[in-house]
């Protein structure tokens, strides 16, 4: 597969979950998603917009929980 024929060129090819979740600049964007979606479900719930962001240490127990967290440590 040559670099233009990827859907999302700005990622790089991994070669474990490991590599996917120490990706710093993947991990930012990744926290963009979550706040997305939690905002999402928020306004939805109040009925009305909200930009809500979900603390870190909410994410780091959801990866702890998922274990995952053993691949997030940083490098």
């Amino acid at each position: 597969m040559g670099k233009h024929d990827r859907t999302f060129q700005f990622a790089k090819p991994y070669n474990s979950p490991t590599e996917v979740l120490t990706d710093h600049r993947l991990a930012s964007l990744g926290d963009a998603y979550v706040n997305f979606i939690y905002s999402l479900a928020l306004s939805n719930k109040k009925k009305q917009p909200s930009g809500a962001k979900v603390k870190g240490s909410l994410l780091a127990e959801a990866l702890k929980r998922a274990k995952l967290r053993v691949h997030a440590i940083k490098h």
